[in-house]
């Protein structure tokens, strides 16, 4: 019973203390399968007593020459500990003591080690505190025993409907591990294996999961291998605890003036970090909190770090998730020679008697090239090869930078390394209080919101709304989009712009076509008994010796020493390097020459975009390697040298629009585009009316209009003398009426007698008048062909004499 409690006390112990230490930082990180001493340095300590735990428990101890447990092959003679074959369970804290003759402790050292599973890519990257289901798929898998292993330590199992350690809540329907708030130490080997109701293990999968910090931008780009210093300015912080953390993880705490981890020399008078020889794990999310002598966090920093290679220029690019080979040309290699690859300093592939560890035979070329398939970001940086002969000697070396590409979309504005630019962003009636919203390739960097502007980077924003970089760098090129919104949130314009930073004018000595020949020239005459090295990225590709060719061949090289290319591929770009030697073996001439190839451009496309007040031209292209455009308006040269050309002013229907691209090796110019709509002025009138121009059809309505107005008024004078002309004769017809009067009867003595008027007057007197009628108006006579029209009959003067009595 005592037995069995000191043992519960004793793994409950280590466990406890297990857990305690995995809050630490790791001393050290070194790869799954190597070996490592665990540094303990005595001087005199051959007969001194010693004992190492591991997590608590004692692995190895030494007492009067007697080794229990453990054996003398793993101490040293200084006392450390030996570990050979390194697994993932060999990770965590290692305690040293060491006892005198007299059993007094005279030393103790801590140590804590981590084991990284391999320098394999990862099957999934995810981002820091989100969550993640390792995949594992089995449809009847309800009643069968699943271990789940991270690292090599059980995270998880399920036996009899039992979890332990783990919870149900951890594990899926179909047997998947459910993680949860990912952090950095949740990365590395997943390992299921499911067994049967027998025992049997019937399946297994392994994953390999990374975590990274962020999409956030970094407050600072520092070169691989170079020394920084992580701000944190406290002007009275001699004797405030400061705690630094790297992505989560203690990597210094200082405390009554005791440093665990870190070291006095990592940290500055005013409590900055730092950082010497950078690497690409020194990468991320740095956090610092200072605490007051009564524990008080009074003080707190964050600083995103980003670790950049290099600043040359890459010796071959490629696009992403495309396959490359990074080439290693050995005409003889032979299956027994070994070969190193690393990537940015890290071993990728390496092949000794036949045996790949790591990588896969499937990973490199018969020519020893690297061969990389669906390429991502972290593959971009540098690759080093090695190749040694059987004796183990190295005999041929290479490097090569590679850089992926997002895409093949050419660049709207190409700028200098160092230079500023502005984004543009073109609105004509842009408010004070419209907000803007500026990405860098899907990035916020800068946002603007009730006249006030929050930068994330180092950017400003101009009156128009263009975003102002300045000092560009190459983690400025990329997609820079703007959005804009009114009053209401709702968005009124959107902008996009391809941005691409180049490091010189001109880096090539020479452009060449695809697929063409070219000469990199050494001049010589007395050259033909020299000694010739011709080095093309810093690896030979032919020496001539004593008339011997190796590498290279007699057809590779002119008679004044010039180096023949034929048919010019992307990888034969880069540095050329040429030495000439003399029979004493002295140098004589040396020369370089860098050489890039390029393909011809294709002819590019126009297309129009109409919007309300301006025109919009855009030369499509399919390349990625336009130098510049150009653009012609009936054959005369524009101002605009932009991919995309805006116009405001007025344009003609005639008017023959055609942009020219051109790179170093070729140009092509595109079919004419007609305008086949206007931009519209700021006038208030119309720019067509009836679909016809507005002007012409004013000045044809106005022409209409004033000849009806003219016909109207020669019809109305026409009326009006008709009018008159019929009221005169009425009134000459009606005088003539008046003064006509009906002729009286014959007398039978041939005179006339008047009728006697009534009442009885006497005759030859003269009565009352009378009053005359208007009678009615004849019929008109017709008209006679050989007469003319009668005229009225003349009056005649009244006769006096008796007139006849009616009977």
């Amino acid at each position: 019973m005592s037995r069995t409690l000191q043992l519960v006390v004793l793994v409950l112990h280590g466990f406890i203390s297990l857990s305690a230490a995995s809050q630490d930082s790791c001393n050290t990180y070194v790869p799954l399968g190597s070996s490592f001493n665990v540094p303990l340095s005595n001087n005199n300590i051959e007969d001194n007593e010693i004992t190492w735990k591991h997590n608590g428990m004692i692995v190895l101890k030494r007492k009067n020459g007697i080794y229990k447990p453990g054996k003398k092959e793993d101490i040293s003679a200084t006392g450390s500990l030996l570990l050979k074959d390194l697994k993932f369970e060999n990770e965590g804290l290692y305690e040293a003591e060491v006892f005198n003759k007299e059993g007094i402790r005279i030393e103790t050292t801590s140590y804590r080690l981590c084991v990284q599973a391999s320098q394999e890519p990862c099957d999934k990257y995810v981002p820091l505190g989100s969550s993640f289901s390792v995949p594992l798929s089995n449809n009847n898998i309800e009643d069968n025993e699943i271990t789940w292993k991270h690292n090599g330590i059980i995270v998880l199992k399920r036996k009899n409907g039992i979890y332990k350690p783990g919870k149900k809540e951890d594990i899926s329907a179909t047997g998947s591990l459910l993680l949860k708030d990912l952090k950095f130490e949740n990365e590395g080997l997943y390992e299921a294996e499911v067994f049967n109701k027998e025992g049997i293990s019937f399946q297994t999968a392994s994953y390999r999961l990374c975590v990274q910090a962020s999409q956030e931008p970094c407050d600072k780009y520092v070169p691989l291998g170079s020394s920084f210093s992580v701000p944190l300015s406290n002007n009275n912080i001699e004797d405030n605890e400061i705690t630094w953390k790297h992505n989560g993880i203690i990597v210094l705490k200082r405390k009554n003036g005791i440093y665990k981890p870190g070291k006095k020399e990592d940290i500055s008078a005013t409590g900055s970090l730092q950082l010497k020889d950078l690497k690409f794990e020194n990468e991320g999310l740095y956090e610092a909190e200072v605490f007051n002598k009564e524990g008080i966090s009074f003080q707190t920093a964050s600083y995103r770090l980003c670790v950049q290679a290099s600043q040359e220029p890459c010796d071959l690019y490629s696009l992403l998730g495309s396959p490359v080979n990074v080439p290693l040309t050995i005409d003889n290699l032979e299956e027994d020679n070994e070969i190193t690859w690393k990537h940015n300093g890290i071993i990728v592939l390496k092949r000794k008697n036949g045996i790949y560890k790591p990588g896969k035979k499937e990973d490199i070329s018969a020519t020893g090239s690297l061969q990389l398939k669906d390429l991502k970001f972290e593959n971009e940086g540098l690759y080093e090869a090695e190749v040694f002969n059987k004796e183990g000697i190295s005999f041929q070396t290479a490097s090569y930078r590679l850089c992926v590409q997002a895409s093949q979309e050419p660049c709207d504005l190409y700028s200098l390394l160092g230079s500023p630019v502005n984004v543009p962003l073109t609105i004509d009636n842009l408010e004070e209080d419209n907000e803007i919203t500026w990405k860098h390739n899907g990035i916020i960097v800068l946002k603007k919101k009730n006249g006030i502007s929050k930068p994330v980077k180092e950017v400003t924003i101009s009156a128009t709304g263009s975003l102002l970089l300045k000092d560009l760098k190459f983690e400025n090129e990329g997609l820079y989009e703007a959005e804009v919104f009114n009053k209401e949130g709702i968005r009124i314009e959107t902008t996009s712009y391809r941005l691409c930073v180049q490091a010189s004018q001109e880096p090539c000595d020479k452009y060449v076509p695809l697929g063409s020949s070219f000469s990199v020239p050494l001049s010589d005459n007395n050259i033909e008994d020299s000694e010739i090295t011709w080095k093309h990225n810093g690896v030979i590709v032919l020496k001539r010796k004593n008339g011997m060719y190796k590498p290279g061949k007699k057809e590779d090289i002119s008679a004044t020493g010039s180096l023949l290319l034929k048919d010019l591929k992307f990888e034969n770009e880069g540095l050329y390097e040429a030495e000439a030697f003399n029979k004493d073996g002295q140098i004589i001439q040396t020369t370089s020459y860098r050489l890039c190839v390029q393909e011809k451009v294709s002819k590019p496309t126009v297309t129009i975009d109409c919007s309300a007040k301006k025109v919009r031209l855009t030369c499509n292209i399919t390349d990625t390697n336009v130098k510049t455009f150009k653009w012609f308006k009936n054959k005369t040269p524009e101002k605009s040298t932009d991919k995309i050309y805006v116009i405001n002013e007025k344009l003609k229907e005639s008017d023959i629009f055609t942009c020219n691209v051109e790179n170093h090796v070729s140009n092509e110019m595109s079919d004419g585009k007609s305008i086949t709509c206007k931009a519209e002025s700021n006038s208030t009138f119309p720019s067509k009316l009836f679909g016809f121009d507005f002007w012409t059809m004013v000045g044809i309505l106005a022409g209409g209009g004033g000849l009806v107005l003219l016909l109207i008024i020669i019809t109305l004078v026409c009326c009006c003398r008709r009018q008159r002309q019929r009221r005169f004769e009425e009134e000459r017809e009606m005088r003539l009426d008046l003064l006509t009067q009906t002729q009286p009867p014959c007398h039978p003595d041939g005179q006339k007698q008047r009728p006697r008027p009534t009442g009885g007057a006497p005759p030859g007197s003269t009565g009352p008048r009378r009053t005359p009628r208007a009678r009615e108006r004849p019929p008109p006579t017709p008209k006679d062909d050989d007469h003319e029209e009668q005229a009225p009959p003349l009056p005649q003067p009244r006769k006096k004499g008796p007139r006849p009595i009616k009977q």
